[in-house]
């Protein structure tokens, strides 16, 4: 009977220690997805105020152009918490995001126009450009077209 219960102690280590194991994986591969990438803050109008709200996300690490292009997807699409705004009209999007000579060029389809719960647009346009260049310190100025015209941004 002795030799039995080794038998099962031997083995009761060995299952937990492939249990632990296996939970160390899973718990690794769920940290890696959701913390991969870099870390950006995004500011948007709170609601039924003048005030801000401020944001962080995880977008993944692109380099070169996809880094920027990816961020102002991101912040096209609005925030994720209810007591912010958007900065522009809901189905907004870029037609499209490059830099040259550290200056942003970006032409956003004509629902920015069309601002959310009583953002104006040039408050929309303000806060583009301080998410940008709070988040980008590589970019001097920003170009931004709406439906192919050009907007002063003056920046």
């Amino acid at each position: 009977m002795t030799l039995d219960i080794k038998k099962y102690k031997k083995n009761g280590f060995l299952a937990a220690a492939i249990i632990l194991a296996v939970l160390f994986i899973v718990s690794l591969s769920f940290w890696i997805l959701n913390f991969s990438g870099h870390r950006y803050t995004f500011l948007f109008p709170a609601v039924g105020s003048s005030s801000n709200v401020t944001e962080t996300r995880r977008i993944p690490s692109w380099q070169g152009q996809e880094k920027i292009q990816s961020y102002v997807e991101e912040l096209l699409l609005g925030p994720s918490i209810n007591r912010a705004s958007p900065l522009f009209g809901k189905d907004t999007r870029a037609v499209f995001c490059f830099v040259r000579d550290r200056t942003l060029f970006v032409n956003l389809t004509d629902d920015a126009l069309f601002s959310p719960s009583g953002v104006s647009f040039e408050r929309g346009v303000e806060l583009f450009k301080k998410n940008i260049f709070s988040n980008f310190g590589n970019i001097k100025s920003i170009t931004l077209f709406v439906d192919g015209n050009s907007v002063d941004t003056d920046s």
